[in-house]
């Protein structure tokens, strides 16, 4: 009914969308009888129980207020396309993957929008959270090669300096993949890999 309401711009939609875990109504103080709801808020409780599974679903209802902003000045799309990535770890099935220098179409394809740039903000988030593996594969499948050699060599040092043999192998074999199918990658950053 809220979505309804939204599209037929009948909802008043308010800013204070921080905390997504409360979805009251919103009263305004000066009347008593105005008030209003944060549809992220709702859409956000609303989807929790299938995020998980019905991916596809959930950027859809997200991708209806693709235009609201976060309190930080995010973009709510693009948040929720870093929850999901950060929740189920389906990148290939929602931005795609690199074969043969190319990246394959995925979920988020299906949005107006421009893809390269919500995937490099998701990198930025996924990096953050301090996965580094993920964060290399987005940056590589949105064209953000220099970068993703930057994270891989981050983590070569980590595995070296950490001594753990098993690990520097299989991130010497991930970085010589990398490497060979880096098409925006500069030859200084191969060099340095």
């Amino acid at each position: 009914m809220a979505i309804l309401a939204h599209e037929n711009t009948l909802l008043r939609l308010t800013d204070a969308i921080t905390d997504v875990h409360n979805v009251k109504l919103l009263n305004s103080t000066d009347q008593s009888v105005d008030a209003s709801i944060s549809l992220a808020r709702l859409l956000v409780a609303y989807t929790k129980p299938f995020e998980m599974d019905a991916i596809e679903t959930t950027l859809d209802y997200f991708y209806i207020i693709k235009d609201q902003k976060t309190a930080l000045g995010r973009d709510i799309f693009e948040s929720a396309v870093s929850r999901v990535l950060y929740l189920t770890g389906e990148v290939r099935k929602v931005i795609g993957e690199i074969k043969s220098s190319k990246r394959t179409p995925a979920l988020i394809d299906n949005y107006d929008i421009d893809a390269k740039a919500v995937m490099t903000r998701v990198a930025e988030d996924t990096e953050l959270s301090g996965n580094a593996d993920q964060t290399i594969e987005i940056l590589h499948t949105c064209g953000g090669d220099d970068r993703a050699i930057t994270v891989m060599c981050k983590r070569l040092d980590e595995a070296i300096t950490q001594n753990d043999e098993k690990l520097r192998k299989k991130l010497i074999c991930a970085a010589q993949k990398l490497a060979k199918d880096a098409p925006a990658a500069s030859h200084e950053r191969i060099q340095a890999l």
